[in-house]
């Protein structure tokens, strides 16, 4: 059952962004900047971007501002600096990007396919806040959280925040799980931490298991206008264990092949 205030903002999740190969980008994590900018320039006629801040201030209160919208970031690739920040600010759009403390200076070695990709160092993440870009948690060395004991819990959740809260010299309240993936035992771990907010990916919602869309390489502006409608959700859910179906919903959609 859905829990969570009414007229809860719409939240979209992007990774990379740069101009990627099927081979060199085999989970289509990657949006050129051509279409970042157009999704971005479509966004800004239909919704109100708002910032973390503002954005975790509705949780408190139950109300936002009308249509209101939150870009988010996951993994902290080099590229968030390099191409999304600027865009970004130059549209007035704010965002966060969740970064795993330990890989900072790293590249995207969790990930076999496509282990090579640079990810921010501190000073770059730094540079990225002064874009209007917020900073969150997204573990501390991005494994999935799903079925970990308490101790590993732990380290994934309080001491990475922990940690980047040192790095950074600021309080960090929101947290991302790793691949969007969680259970019972890693919600609970994530709200005894203090955190005010957490987020997955397609999930029935709720302060600390908030459902966010996808955005990827494949998604023409046919196919990310279908991903902002009020109902994208529920197809997406009904059709989760029917891959033919999916497929024919994502031609008719307008998705690009891979």
């Amino acid at each position: 059952m859905r829990v969570g205030p009414a007229h809860e903002p719409k939240v979209l999740v992007y990774h990379g962004f740069g101009h990627r190969t099927a081979a060199e980008d085999p989970h289509n994590l990657f949006v050129t900047p051509e279409d970042f900018e157009r999704q971005i320039t479509l966004l800004l006629k239909a919704f109100r971007p708002i910032d973390l801040p503002r954005y975790v201030a509705g949780w408190r209160s139950g109300t936002w501002p009308p249509r209101s919208i939150l870009i988010t970031i996951d993994d902290g690739y080099e590229s968030v600096l390099s191409q999304a920040a600027p865009l970004l600010a130059r549209h007035h759009v704010p965002a966060v990007v969740f970064v795993p403390t330990a890989r900072l200076a790293g590249t995207s070695a969790w990930m076999p396919k496509m282990s090579g990709e640079r990810l921010l160092d501190l000073d770059e993440l730094i540079e990225v806040q002064r874009f209007g870009i917020d900073v969150g948690v997204h573990g501390m060395n991005h494994i999935p959280l799903e079925g970990l004991p308490a101790e590993a819990l732990r380290i994934e959740i309080e001491e990475a925040r922990e940690g980047l809260v040192k790095l950074l010299g600021k309080d960090l309240e929101s947290f991302a799980y790793p691949e969007g993936r969680f259970d019972a035992a890693s919600v609970r771990a994530v709200e005894r931490a203090g955190y005010s907010v957490a987020f997955a990916v397609h999930s029935n919602g709720g302060r600390f298991t908030i459902r966010r869309v996808p955005i990827d390489r494949l998604d023409s502006i046919s196919s990310f206008i279908v991903k902002l409608a009020p109902g994208y959700q529920r197809m997406y859910m009904a059709t989760r264990q029917m891959p033919r179906l999916r497929r024919v919903a994502a031609a008719v959609s307008g998705q690009r092949r891979s």
